[in-house]
């Protein structure tokens, strides 16, 4: 049951990462993370492996998710340029009477 809180605990964190991805790191610090970690689970050294990994999997998947937003923003607001700029017509020559 101890492992499945762990688990549990990674998912939640891991959706707000998702849900929050953005160029500032919002992840705790390591020594913190660690610190809260095994004061939940202990500290033996099974659940310091356990904490440490969970901590180095987030980190890669916000460094990930933060690369995703990071290469989509510009895109994203050129096709919003596009959808909201004005079409641009090739000028009308005026012709002789």
């Amino acid at each position: 049951m101890k492992w499945n809180s762990v688990l549990l605990a990674t998912l939640v964190v891991s959706g707000m990462f998702v849900a929050g991805a953005q160029s500032e790191s919002r992840l705790m610090s390591y020594e913190d993370y660690m610190e809260r970690c095994t004061e939940t689970y202990g500290s033996d050294r099974v659940s310091t492996s356990v904490c440490e990994n969970q901590y180095l999997t987030m980190y890669a998947r916000e460094e990930e998710l933060t690369a995703q937003a990071d290469t989509r923003m510009p895109e994203a607001t050129s096709l919003e340029d596009e959808a909201t700029s004005p079409s641009v017509s090739e000028p009308e020559t005026e012709q002789p009477e």
